[in-house]
């Protein structure tokens, strides 16, 4: 699987430049995995990373649409621009295409629409509890105009999701949503919250609360 991955690489390896401005345009792919050729041009003058891990050298795992498993040497995920990438050299990455599921520095990240979501949790039915990594540039402001002076940096947000019923439900964590999401054990899942010190507003906590819920 490694030596397929390889040639795979080396036969679709992207050579980039300044890391700025992406353009990319579909090419055919092997095993079910279609590549983009990805030039990135122009010079970098915008802070920060779009993508989302520090570091590139965690092994993953890659699922692709027709069912075959890749194992990769290293991964990270571009949130500006939706895909997977894997670095070959420190100019040369090579970008997936055509998969639905990527397991990686012990996260799991699935495929919904256009988009990868982290999937933080998944209920007894199938329900899942879901994380979009977004990035955005947050240009550079006068600290007593606010007027803008540069272009800043990349900054992550996240948005939160319940995923059911091939529906995706935007979720912003609070008490009451998230009671609401539990309805039915709405009263015991409230008195365990007041027991253990749960917070309705931190991801680790919410998580708990979940899965208290599934043993109910």
């Amino acid at each position: 699987m490694k030596t397929l991955f390889f040639i795979i690489l080396l036969a679709c390896s992207v050579c980039t430049q300044a890391q700025t401005n992406i353009s990319y345009s579909p090419s055919s792919g092997t095993s079910g995995v279609a590549t983009m050729n990805a030039t990135l041009s122009g010079e970098n003058t915008i802070g920060g990373s779009v993508y989302l891990f520090k570091e590139w050298d965690q092994p993953a795992k890659v699922f692709t649409a027709d069912n075959k498993v890749i194992n990769v040497p290293n991964i990270n995920y571009n949130a500006k621009n939706s895909f997977f990438a894997s670095k070959m050299t420190n100019d040369s990455i090579f970008i997936f295409h055509g998969i639905n599921k990527v397991e990686a520095q012990g996260k799991r990240f699935d495929k919904i629409g256009d988009k990868f979501y982290e999937v933080l949790y998944t209920f007894d039915d199938d329900k899942m509890f879901l994380k979009e990594h977004i990035v955005v540039e947050k240009p550079e402001l006068h600290h007593i105009t606010s007027t803008v002076i540069g272009p800043g940096k990349y900054v992550f947000e996240e948005k939160y999701y319940l995923f059911t019923n091939d529906e995706l439900l935007s979720f912003w964590p609070s008490k009451k949503n998230i009671l609401d999401a539990v309805d039915s054990e709405k009263s015991a899942v409230n008195k365990q919250v007041k027991t253990q010190k749960w917070s309705f507003s931190k991801e680790e906590d919410i998580i708990k609360i979940f899965k208290y819920y599934d043993t109910l």
